[in-house]
């Protein structure tokens, strides 16, 4: 692997991260044939750091960190890995979706990251890791990509009401109703943001605001039926009970 180019020793890395993921006692003794080069492509130390984290042992830990600091903090001065046409760079986000799709996040991250680090403007690739993200509950990096995704996507909307349901998830419902309403401003007609408001509202207990968000969102969406349920329910805490029986008709 070490005279491999470096597609073809990220290939075979893969395939051994997956290998170390069933059985790392095997490649424990083999550690340091995955410590970290000056000149490896960002995309290969991820994944050889993947690596070593499964194989780091009690006996083996400083020599581990000691060994992968220096690389890491000269990764500034490490030539670029070789470029990725738009072609490739299309493949890599489309297998970065599948193995998503799939539950194969780890893997999955690591062709979304590759594809952002060679081509930070991909959009696509960000929308897709920070949904990964959120699946897999890495909250405070999906919103590290919404935070960008708001500086710079057409879709600011989608992306601040996105990063206010991260926050709710981390119980910042005040941030999370503050990005909401800001993603109102740019699309008032929007029934999604109007019912992930409202559920903001009914989680702080403000049961008339939050009925009035269901209200929007209903009218704009008449069908809207997590709205319709989520109405009963704030009905229902209202004592409203022929309210809450017409909107779970």
């Amino acid at each position: 692997m070490v005279s491999a180019g470096p597609e073809l020793a990220f290939s075979c890395l893969q395939h051994i991260f997956l290998l170390v993921n069933r059985n790392p006692e095997v490649f424990i003794p083999e550690f340091k044939r995955f410590f970290l080069r000056i000149n490896d492509p960002a995309y290969t130390k991820k994944i050889k750091l993947d690596i070593l984290v499964e194989l780091t042992t009690a006996e083996n830990v400083d020599e581990i960190v000691q060994e992968v600091m220096g690389p890491l903090f000269e990764e500034e001065e490490a030539p670029a890995g070789p470029e990725i046409d738009e072609s490739e760079l299309d493949a890599i986000i489309e297998e970065g979706e599948q193995l998503a799709e799939e539950g194969q996040y780890t893997m999955a991250f690591q062709k979304f990251d590759r594809a952002l680090d060679a081509s930070p403007e991909r959009e696509e690739a960000r929308w897709m890791r920070a949904q990964a993200r959120v699946e897999k509950r890495r909250f405070e990096e999906a919103i590290e990509d919404y935070d960008v995704l708001v500086e710079s996507s057409d879709r600011k909307a989608e992306a601040l009401n996105r990063r206010g349901i991260v926050h709710a998830k981390l119980g910042r419902l005040d941030q999370a109703i503050e990005d909401q309403k800001k993603a109102l401003t740019l699309e008032p007609e929007n029934s999604k943001i109007h019912f992930d408001l409202g559920s903001c509202h009914h989680a702080r207990k403000e049961v008339d605001e939050a009925i009035r968000c269901y209200d929007e969102a209903i009218h704009l969406q008449p069908e809207y039926v997590e709205a319709l349920n989520n109405r009963g329910i704030a009905q229902v805490m209202k004592r409203d009970l022929q309210g809450a029986h017409d909107s779970w008709q």
